[in-house]
């Protein structure tokens, strides 16, 4: 499994806790840094990487089963968003998953709105 957008790694370190094989990828040194800690304190082996979602060129093609993209997604805008798409296409084998999950602006604005 590859979890595209890692940040802290707590995505991948929980299927890593229940025996998935899995890689993280982020364009921030800090958030692989905080991941491979993370991952240290669980005692579980994740391999994250430093690396750009919209090309992965440390990764090759046809290299995982599945791929989570961590909420990066939305942050990306524009013809970038088809590049994400293709890349994401290029990493998986044939028959791969790639899962996308979004945070509900609308929801968290009732939250907020609610609350206050």
């Amino acid at each position: 499994m590859l979890e595209l957008g890692c940040g802290a790694g707590n995505l991948g370190i929980a299927f890593a806790q229940i025996g998935y094989t899995v890689a993280g990828v982020d364009i921030a040194p800090t958030a692989i840094s905080w991941a491979v800690e993370n991952a240290a304190k669980a005692k579980v082996k994740v391999n994250f990487l430093y690396g750009d979602v919209l090309t992965l060129t440390e990764i090759e093609d046809a290299s995982f089963d599945i791929a989570v993209d961590g909420r990066c997604y939305h942050c990306i805008i524009g013809k970038d968003r088809t590049q994400f798409l293709h890349t994401a296409h290029r990493i998986l084998k044939p028959n791969g998953i790639l899962t996308n999950h979004h945070h509900d602006v609308q929801s968290s604005a009732r939250q907020l709105t609610t609350q206050f």
